[in-house]
C-alpha cells in the first residue's frame, strides 16, 4: 500500500501518481527532489551548526584552564605594589596631594595621620 499524495497543480488536486499526466508527474518530481535537497541542507546547517557549538566550548574550557593555570602560577600583587610585612596597611602615595593630610601610617589598629 502507497502513501497517500496531495498534489495540487494548476488548480487540480491529484491524489496518485497514475491519475498525473506525464507534464504534472514531472512537476510533482521535481518538486520532491527540491524538497530532498533542502532537507540535506538544513540537516548539513544543523550538523555546522552543533561543531560549531562544540568547538566553541572547546576553546572556552581551554581558555577557562589557562586562566586559571596562569592565575596559580603567577602570586597576586598588592594593589598599591610592593611586598607587605604583616599587619602593613598599604596607602597609595597619591591620597596626601588628595586629602592634603600628610603621610598616612597605622595606629592602635587602624590608620592616622602622622607628623
Amino acid at each position: 500500500m502507497s502513501t497517500p499524495i496531495h498534489f495540487n497543480y494548476k488548480g487540480t488536486e491529484y491524489t496518485s501518481l497514475e491519475a498525473m499526466p506525464l507534464e504534472v508527474r514531472a512537476e510533482y518530481e521535481k518538486r520532491l527532489q527540491i524538497k530532498s535537497q533542502i532537507l540535506r541542507g538544513l540537516e548539513q546547517a544543523q550538523h555546522g551548526a552543533h561543531q560549531a557549538v562544540s568547538g566553541l566550548e572547546k576553546v572556552e574550557r581551554g581558555a577557562d584552564q589557562a586562566m586559571s593555570s596562569q592565575a596559580a602560577a603567577t602570586p597576586a600583587t598588592p594593589t598599591w605594589g610592593g611586598a607587605r610585612s604583616a599587619g602593613a596597611v598599604q596607602v597609595p602615595q597619591t591620597l596626601d596631594p588628595v586629602t592634603n593630610l600628610g603621610r598616612v601610617g597605622a595606629a592602635g589598629g587602624g590608620l592616622a595621620v602622622v607628623g
